[in-house]
């Protein structure tokens, strides 16, 4: 299901309560949400050459890989990290003392083919909760920079597939979990340019294949709750830290800060 801001929404990046409540409600009960008009055309514009210069610097081949992108600018600029539009969900199901611990783009090439591996991002956090739905912990946010179609590869998604219990991941081997997801119902989620993809980390979910003649690049980026940070750390410049707001210093507070910043807190 899409959510539809209006332009008033988005001028004023705010979110109508019975928008936010359904958005998150969404997110808790299928795993996902879509929030559309979220970005103008000129700013993806941006966003594209911006990745497309990050790339440059790797050498341009991620091989199908994600790309890991730099917190620099544009990428954690105010309407991107702490767009108050995206957090304003994001608050509702992971708190609003979550963290950003990864920013990147995923770009699938024309003709890449579609994965048959089922992918499950996070696993059981405790062995003991065999039979316990456990709350959301981590969220991925995907802005493409383009149309995200069937044609261009938008995602398979299990809707509500979270929500299963713990014990399913650990206990059925990955061959018996495919055969589950086989037999279950799907959605191919189109997220048009513009518009933002929210998805619980355990959702389960495929990619597809990008019939189309372009690239597809999204933007990514995963915010998880203050205590999940064993991912590596963002390298955080002084520069960056100084201008900083303060909300995003606290989505930054567990990454590599500056020396003095580090000397401040007594580390």
């Amino acid at each position: 299901m899409t959510i539809r801001l209006s332009d008033e929404e988005r001028q004023a990046q705010s979110i109508g309560e019975d928008k936010l409540e359904l958005a998150a409600a969404l997110l808790h009960i299928r795993g996902y949400v879509v929030l559309d008009n979220m970005f103008q055309p000129d700013r993806l514009q941006t966003l594209q050459e911006a990745v497309g210069e990050a790339r440059k610097q790797t050498g341009g081949n991620n091989d199908g890989n994600p790309l890991s992108l730099p917190a620099a600018a544009p990428f954690i600029d105010p309407d991107i990290a702490e767009n108050p539009l995206m957090l304003g969900v994001i608050d509702q199901i992971i708190g609003a003392d979550c963290v950003l611990r990864v920013i990147g783009a995923d770009i699938r090439k024309p003709g890449a083919a579609v994965s048959s591996e089922l992918a499950i991002e996070s696993k059981p956090l405790f062995p003991e909760t065999e039979h316990v739905r456990l709350p959301a912990h981590k969220l991925h946010v995907t802005i493409p920079l383009m149309d995200l179609n069937e044609g261009s590869g938008a995602p398979e998604l299990w809707p509500g597939s979270h929500a299963q219990p713990e014990h399913i991941a650990r206990h059925y081997s990955e061959a018996v979990i495919r055969k589950l997801a086989e037999g279950s119902p799907s959605v191919k989620v189109n997220v048009p340019a513009g518009a933002v993809l929210i998805c619980d980390s355990k959702l389960w979910h495929r990619e597809c294949a990008n019939e189309s003649a372009e690239e597809q690049v999204s933007l990514t980026l995963t915010y998880q709750r203050w205590w999940d940070i064993t991912s590596p750390r963002l390298v955080i410049s002084e520069a960056l830290y100084s201008g900083a707001s303060a909300r995003l210093k606290r989505l930054f507070r567990f990454e590599a800060l500056p020396v003095r910043k580090k000397a401040e807190m007594g580390s």
